[in-house]
């Protein structure tokens, strides 16, 4: 019941809750009850409101799991990120790719550009741009089992290699792709 001096006057005084005076007083959400109610926002309560998820964004990022986000978490074999790009001068004679190379840099990668695994095997690649026809990212380079993609190192480098499917190298270090 409401004390009869105070409840109605539009101010929740003492004595008075939701419960005894509910015109005076409104329900109160606490921050801390692991619910993010009304008038809480992650700034003013950030135990009960996460931050907001830039779920959709292509990456994976912290706090999004493949049950939060999906389309940026998807299931599958983790991808391969230990590996370093590179080009140097072409002084061989050789015109094929995914042959090993000679050295590090190597000279016998027919347009310059190679990839060393972190286990120190090196491969000579291809740009998607330096083939005929000029496969789409995402598409085969006219390989069995070799698809055009944006690849990234761990240093950042990388490009727009065709990459045999089997290396599940990441496009981003960190993140799964799937040819």
């Amino acid at each position: 019941m409401c004390p009869s001096e105070t409840c109605g006057n539009g101010t929740c005084g003492a004595g008075e809750t939701h419960a005894n005076c509910p015109g005076d007083c409104p329900a109160v959400n606490p921050c801390g009850n692991g619910t993010c109610g009304a008038g809480e926002t992650h700034a003013n309560c950030p135990g009960d409101c996460p931050a907001v998820n830039p779920c959709g964004n292509g990456a994976c990022d912290v706090g999004e799991t493949e049950a939060t986000c999906p389309a940026d978490c998807q299931a599958g074999p983790a991808c391969y990120d230990d590996f370093s790009t590179g080009t140097t001068f072409f002084v061989g004679n050789d015109t094929t790719a995914f042959h090993a190379c000679d050295a590090i840099p190597p000279t016998n990668c027919s347009k310059g550009h190679w990839l060393e695994f972190g286990t120190g095997e090196c491969v000579c690649l291809v740009r998607c741009d330096e083939i005929a026809g000029t496969p789409a990212l995402g598409e085969s380079c006219g390989l069995d089992n070799v698809t055009c993609l944006q690849i990234q190192d761990k240093n950042g480098q990388g490009g727009p290699y065709c990459v045999a499917d089997q290396w599940k190298l990441c496009t981003k270090p960190g993140t799964p792709v799937s040819p």
